[in-house]
């Protein structure tokens, strides 16, 4: 799902949460614990919100066991400006 919004200069925080699909003959979807992202917004810049999945794994009794990773990044320069973007 993809949203766009406008902020204002300054500082901001941002809660992400991830779902993680599980197979189609397994319909359960899996919340993860939100995560909060600061970052500072530059007047005129535009900024997209990447995350990732790593070690997902399938545990006994069709839970999942992932670790997510969120960043913002600045559209223009690539630079990350908020959270950590995996290695």
């Amino acid at each position: 799902m993809a949203s766009e919004y406008q902020l204002i200069p300054g500082k901001h925080k941002v809660l992400a949460r991830a779902y993680l699909y599980m197979s189609l003959a397994q319909t359960r979807i899996v919340a993860i614990k939100p995560s909060e992202i600061t970052f500072i917004a530059e007047a005129g810049h535009s900024y997209a919100f990447r995350a990732d999945a790593n070690n997902v794994k399938y545990l006994k009794n069709k839970k999942v066991s992932a670790k997510f990773s969120y960043w913002i990044v600045d559209k223009k320069s690539g630079k990350v400006v908020g959270g950590k973007k995996p290695n």
